[in-house]
């Protein structure tokens, strides 16, 4: 499973909609910190590097420095009993 969440980090001005963007979308916006969004993730294993900064997921050139409003994360579901019987 994958996840890009928004997030509160530095220095990205966070995005917050008008109330007329919020009513029109029916959208509910909650930046969430790193733990709460590893949280989403359960206990399934994590790849490497874990939830961070978009731009540091999967390294290109020199994003990584680049800021980020956002964390991105990958969890493998880990295979059932039958599943491993299969296998």
């Amino acid at each position: 499973m994958s996840i890009t969440h928004a997030t509160d980090l530095a220095p990205i001005t966070p995005f917050r909609p008008t109330p007329l963007v919020r009513q029109a979308a029916d959208l509910t916006y909650l930046p969430r910190p790193r733990e709460a969004v590893k949280a989403f993730l359960g206990d399934w294993p994590l790849l490497e590097p874990g939830p961070v900064p978009t731009a540091q997921w999967v390294p290109m050139g020199d994003v990584r420095d680049r800021p980020s409003g956002a964390y991105a994360g990958v969890a493998i579901k880990p295979a059932t009993a039958a599943e491993q019987r299969e296998a």
